[in-house]
């Protein structure tokens, strides 16, 4: 055999975790860092079979090795070709932020603030709450208000647009909140839009779209409607 019996024993674990992956409801590529060391093994006993297999078919034909080795490039070629494309959406993707995380930087930003609330459907990331240097709270979409009893200078962050594929009572209440709070600001009480798609409220949504405000005290009027395209 090209392939010594023994490196089935190695892949024992690997093909046993894949197969338990695939049971998950969620499958993200990070749950799969455990077997990329066992993959990159494989990979390399199937390069050598490749080149033992180019081997004894050009002493058939060549008695020379030079054509098992062209072979052997040729494919190591065409998978490199193929690993670039990959490499290339990788690190676009690695280099992308999320409106989330720029949404941090913005409030961090912002002079005269003393609490920014943010929405529980926005699902901002611990880590980036952990980049947070304003005092905050995450609220449920019933508990945000456009305007501040407290007195404290503080800023509200709404979404821009939600959509549903799960037309639910609950998902229905959801959006007609949002688009009551939108209604509530003034244009001048919004301080920045960041994001580009609108948020999903049955899932993960990548860069949603939202829309930073300043809360005025509950006594002003609200100024006129925001636009909420």
């Amino acid at each position: 055999m090209f392939i010594r019996p023994k490196i089935w024993l190695v892949l024992l674990y690997p093909a046993a975790f894949f197969l338990f992956q695939t049971q998950m409801k969620v499958n993200f590529h990070r749950n799969f860092i455990q077997i990329y060391p066992f993959l990159g093994l494989l990979f390399a006993a199937g390069c050598m079979l490749i080149v033992r297999l180019s081997e004894r078919l050009s002493e058939r034909l060549t008695k020379s090795t030079a054509g098992a080795y062209a072979t052997a490039a040729l494919i190591v070629g065409l998978l490199v070709s193929t690993a670039y494309g990959g490499w290339r959406e990788s690190m676009s993707e690695h280099r992308h932020v999320d409106s989330r995380s720029s949404l941090i930087g913005l409030i961090n930003g912002l002079p005269n603030t003393d609490l920014a609330i943010l929405p529980t459907d926005l699902r901002i990331h611990e880590e980036d709450l952990r980049q947070l240097r304003r005092p905050y709270a995450v609220k449920p979409a019933q508990q945000l208000g456009a305007c501040d009893a407290s007195g404290q200078r503080s800023v509200l962050v709404v979404p821009a647009e939600t959509i549903s594929y799960n037309q639910t009572p609950e998902n229905a209440a959801l959006r007609e909140r949002y688009r009551v709070l939108l209604s509530e600001l003034g244009p001048n009480d919004i301080l920045a839009r960041i994001g580009d798609n609108p948020l999903g409220l049955d899932g993960p949504t990548n860069t949603p779209r939202m829309i930073v405000a300043r809360r005025r005290a509950c006594s002003q009027p609200t100024p006129g409607a925001a636009k909420t395209g």
